[in-house]
């Protein structure tokens, strides 16, 4: 295994991580990306605008950076609604096809 793979799957821990308590059910994808000069890019696609999935972002990204040994976290992008495709790294992806009021479809 490689340095590049290694780093790779340490970014993944770590974003693994840092996703516990900051994610909600309006989040559609997280994705990642490391840049060429080492600094990693932050995806995230949410299904509709909230103010409370900023905080979560926020905190998200706070808890990631905080795991790096060095200052190498830029400021996410965020998508709304949107067609885009992710990142090359796709670490957390929903289906927002049922309706979590919806019971029977447990």
């Amino acid at each position: 295994m490689n340095n590049v793979d290694c780093n790779v799957k340490l970014i993944y821990s770590e974003l693994c991580r840092a996703m516990q308590r900051n994610v909600s059910n309006n989040f559609q994808n997280i994705s990642f990306d490391i840049i060429n000069n080492g600094d990693i890019q932050v995806k995230i696609m949410l299904y509709s605008r909230s103010d409370d999935d900023y905080e979560l972002i926020d905190d998200l990204i706070a808890e990631f950076s905080s795991t790096r040994e060095s200052n190498d976290v830029l400021k996410p992008f965020v998508s709304i609604n949107s067609a885009e495709s992710p990142l090359r790294y796709l670490i957390y992806q929903t289906d927002k096809t049922y309706d979590l009021k919806d019971k029977s479809a447990i």
